[in-house]
């Protein structure tokens, strides 16, 4: 094997866990309120390691891209573009911004 991928190997073995001490000043941090960028930078541990260690701990926000559409959202959705292009009777044009500000409205009202 090239010395080249040893020392790739060797580097991706070498992982440093938590220790207790890192782990009682994550979970104090946060619950003070400190942001995952501040805690890694405290820790000296990587942005990503400080997040996915928070959310084995449960306690940190849901990052990333956001869930899918429930089935009862879809129905709805379906149902109420449906009902605004009868309704519309090729008067108007039934927009995205229109379907959405019902959606919004009707989800949060």
């Amino acid at each position: 094997m090239p010395a080249a991928m040893k020392s790739m190997k060797a580097a991706r073995s070498e992982y440093a866990h938590f220790s207790t001490a890192e782990l009682d000043l994550l979970k104090k941090g946060h619950d003070a309120g400190k942001t995952p960028s501040e805690l890694a930078e405290a820790l000296g541990r990587s942005l990503g390691a400080v997040c996915r260690r928070l959310q084995t701990l449960g306690d940190a926000p849901r990052v990333g891209r956001p869930p899918a559409l429930t089935d009862a959202q879809k129905d709805f959705l379906v149902k109420t573009t449906s009902s605004m292009t009868t309704a519309a009777d090729a008067k108007y044009q039934v927009t995205l911004s229109m379907v959405l500000k019902v959606f919004f409205h009707t989800e949060t009202g």
